[in-house]
């Protein structure tokens, strides 16, 4: 079982865009809610032809009892986490997110990022 990262060593993570028109942007996920989704008024928004089977509203990340939880917020395809689908679960150092079957993952490697990029 992976170890839960605690809220106060996960402060400094960040989502990074690996791939895409937004190559190289971060995303620090540093308030309680992170929403990810196509939408344009959501935290990190997902465009360009990785975001085919991401919802408009697709999942968030939240703060919960000191650590870091996904939701899946009704998307029409999916969020899975380690190749699970998931309506919610707790995030790992190790996780790795994917929003919609076949769309863009956010694995958490070794260090304080969680690269975004297509599978």
């Amino acid at each position: 079982m992976p170890s839960v990262a605690p809220i106060r060593e996960q402060s400094a993570f960040c989502l990074l865009r690996q791939h895409g028109t937004r190559a190289a942007d971060r995303h620090a996920l540093r308030s309680p809610v992170t929403r990810l989704g196509r939408a344009a008024d959501n935290d990190v928004v997902i465009a360009g032809p990785e975001s085919s089977v991401v919802s408009a509203r697709h999942a968030e990340i939240r703060e919960e009892a000191g650590q870091w939880v996904l939701r899946d917020l009704e998307s029409t395809n999916g969020t899975f986490v380690n190749g699970e689908r998931c309506s919610e679960a707790p995030l790992a150092l190790n996780s790795v997110i994917q929003l919609g079957a076949g769309g863009p993952t956010l694995p958490s490697p070794p260090g304080r990022t969680l690269p975004l990029r297509p599978t």
